[in-house]
């Protein structure tokens, strides 16, 4: 019999009250809903007598089958063939087969932690804990040190960007601040802060609404950051269109127009959206994350990633033909170290995507790391740096060391345009003879790189430029009293 071993050994129940358990499981009996009025009928018919006390009583009595009947178990002519005191005293548990998709490979690990105790003299709280990890799915919360430094990194920066936003105010600094309107540094930086926000999203639990919330940060932040600059770049530009006098006359309509662009590519991602999903890790912790397994809405997010290379290879291609522009000398050549590392953020993000991570910490760790490092980047070479410039500008004899400093940044570039200019000449020359048209092409965009002063008559300098000027005057003049 089942509870029987050589006639040696019996299964009984453990010496306390309360602490005896077993795993119950079974069959399922079910009738078909698309069979005709008449066998349904038969099928309950067969199910009732099956299910009946008086059938499940034989079955228990004869074959020793457990029944889901606890009353069969204080019946006298049952408890005469069978230890009704083992089945009272015994906690059930269900079989958990909705744990996992494929329920003999959860017991087989379950089985597997709890051997490790027995057998490899594991530690029972270790090997309990690993039978909890299989199904416990693990999030970030403010459990530790590190989770709670980053946390409190994030603030520092939100709120080092919104004190940020006085200083644009300040009349003394207004000249600094002269590569953008007020209103367009407003913008930007709140997209900045919506970049950093993503990052908040990264604590408690992984939700349809929490991945979705994510892509509208990253969107939308990305757009109210950048399309700023790439406004400044386009109304900038040397020669003027009439694509350029329209995006200068309406910024906002400008900005809007790729707004509009990110709300509706994430509209269109509810017919199609997220899914959580989880990530299983033997002896590690389980985590969730946000999954795109559907062809239309890879699409979108294709779709999407697009926009977004479509606008940074227009900043770097306008940052490039205005390089040498007086009126942004300084500005594109701290704006192009942004924009570089936030290129090599988006491309860090794309792969922590593709690629997958077992541990839910260095997982986190790597996207808040690439979304604080694009807040940081960007708000220093952005913005910050000219806070720097001005309070080095206003220190005693500092005019001195700026001065030194545009110098040195002046030769280098002299240098560096002459020997591009004759490489370029000789490339010119050489590719002449063959495409014609690649070479005049070329031309163009090489008279615009080495070009410093725009056509339009309306074009301001910078406070960096006037620096420069009054310093370069000065100079001049103690030379000639000399």
């Amino acid at each position: 019999e089942e509870f029987k071993k050589d006639d040696l050994y019996t299964i009984g129940k453990l010496y306390n009250e309360g602490i005896s358990g077993s795993c119950f499981g079974g069959s399922n009996v079910a009738a078909n809903k698309y069979s005709d009025q008449e066998k349904q009928e038969a099928a309950l018919t067969v199910i009732e007598y099956i299910t009946s006390k008086d059938i499940q009583k034989e079955f228990v009595m004869k074959y020793n089958y457990l029944s889901g009947i606890y009353s069969l178990y204080d019946d006298v002519d049952v408890c005469n063939k069978i230890d009704c005191e083992l089945y009272n005293s015994i906690q059930p548990t269900i079989r958990p087969t909705n744990e996992n998709e494929d329920y003999d490979e959860y017991s087989e690990e379950f089985r597997r932690q709890i051997y490790k105790y027995i057998y490899d003299n594991t530690d029972v709280k270790d090997a309990l804990q690993g039978a909890i990890d299989i199904k416990k799915i693990y999030h970030i919360s403010l459990d530790i040190f590190l989770e709670w430094f980053v946390f409190i990194i994030l603030c520092v920066i939100i709120v080092v960007i919104v004190i940020s936003l006085i200083i644009i105010f300040i009349p003394s600094l207004k000249s600094f601040f002269e590569f953008l309107p007020n209103d367009l540094w407003i913008i930007s930086l709140f997209g900045i802060i919506m970049i950093n926000c993503i990052s908040f999203t990264e604590y408690g639990e992984i939700t349809v609404f929490i991945c979705h919330l994510r892509l509208f940060l990253l969107a939308f932040g990305f757009t109210l950051n950048m399309i700023p600059i790439l406004y400044k770049l386009i109304i900038n530009f040397p020669d003027e269109s009439k694509v350029s006098c329209w995006i200068k006359e309406h910024r906002y309509s400008f900005i809007l127009i790729f707004l509009f662009i990110d709300l509706f590519m994430n509209l269109i991602l509810f017919t199609s959206p997220y899914k959580v999903s989880e990530v299983r890790v033997i002896d590690g912790k389980n985590f969730k994350y946000c999954l795109l397994d559907n062809i239309y809405s890879k699409l979108i997010e294709a779709v999407f990633s697009l926009i977004k290379i479509i606008v940074f290879l227009s900043i770097f291609s306008l940052i490039f033909l205005e390089w040498n522009l007086s009126n942004t000398y300084y500005d594109v050549r701290f704006m192009i170290t942004a924009v570089y590392i936030d290129a090599l953020d988006f491309i860090l993000i794309l792969l922590v995507n593709i690629f997958k991570i077992d541990n839910y910490r260095l997982y986190f760790l790597i996207r808040v790391f690439v979304f604080i490092i694009y807040a940081i980047s960007t708000y220093v070479f952005f913005f910050g740096y000219r806070i720097i410039y001005y309070l080095i500008y206003n220190i005693k004899g500092s005019k001195e060391n700026i001065n030194n400093i545009s110098d040195t940044i002046r030769k280098q570039n002299f240098q560096s345009n002459s020997k591009n200019i004759n490489q370029t000449s000789t490339l010119n020359s050489s590719s002449y003879k063959t495409t014609n048209g690649m070479s005049k092409f070329m031309r163009i965009v090489l008279s615009y790189h080495y070009r410093k002063e725009s056509k339009k008559n309306n074009t301001s300098s910078t406070v960096f430029e006037n620096i420069e000027n009054n310093s370069n005057y000065k100079s001049n003049n103690s030379q000639t009293k000399l």
